[in-house]
C-alpha cells in the first residue's frame, strides 16, 4: 500500500524508483492522516474498496496538486466506505491542501468544508438554471 501512495511522485503504475527518506516520511504521515497505518504493508488488492479510493485520493494529493477533481468520489461504495472516504476528505477539505472540484448529484455528499457551490438545475428540456453560493 505504501508503495502505490510512493508512486504518486513518479506518476507511475508500481514504484520503480527509490523515493527519498523526505517522500517516505511524507507518505507514511498520509497514512497516518487517513487512518491507515497499520496497513502500510497490506497489498493494494488486499484493502477494500473504499481503502483503497481513500489511497488513491492520497496518491493524487501527495504532490500537492494546485487542483484536485474529485467526480462522484462515492460511486460504488458501500455505506461503511462511503462514511470512511467522506470523513477523510472532510479532513482535506478543511485542510485547504489542494482546491477542490468536487461533483456529486446528491446533497447529502457534500463536504461541509466547502463553501462555493454551483448547482445545476434543469428547467425546460436542454436548458439549465446554473446558480451559485456559499
Amino acid at each position: 500500500m505504501l508503495e502505490v501512495l510512493l508512486s504518486g511522485y513518479f506518476d507511475s503504475i508500481g514504484l520503480y524508483e527509490q523515493p527519498s527518506k523526505k517522500q517516505l516520511l511524507f507518505a507514511e504521515r498520509w497514512l497516518e492522516v487517513l487512518e491507515m497505518s497499520h496497513l502500510a504493508k497490506t497489498g493494494f488488492r488486499q484493502l477494500d474498496y473504499g481503502q483503497q479510493r481513500l489511497l488513491l485520493v492520497a496518491r493524487a494529493l501527495i504532490k500537492r496538486p494546485q487542483l484536485l477533481v474529485l467526480d462522484e468520489p462515492y460511486q460504488g461504495l458501500d455505506f461503511i466506505s462511503r462514511k470512511l472516504v467522506h470523513a477523510a476528505l472532510e479532513k482535506i477539505a478543511s485542510a485547504n491542501l489542494s482546491s477542490l472540484l468536487y461533483v456529486t448529484h446528491y446533497q447529502e455528499d457534500e463536504l461541509q468544508a466547502i463553501r462555493n457551490f454551483i448547482d445545476f438545475e434543469p428547467l425546460e428540456e436542454g436548458h439549465k438554471l446554473v446558480t451559485s453560493h456559499k
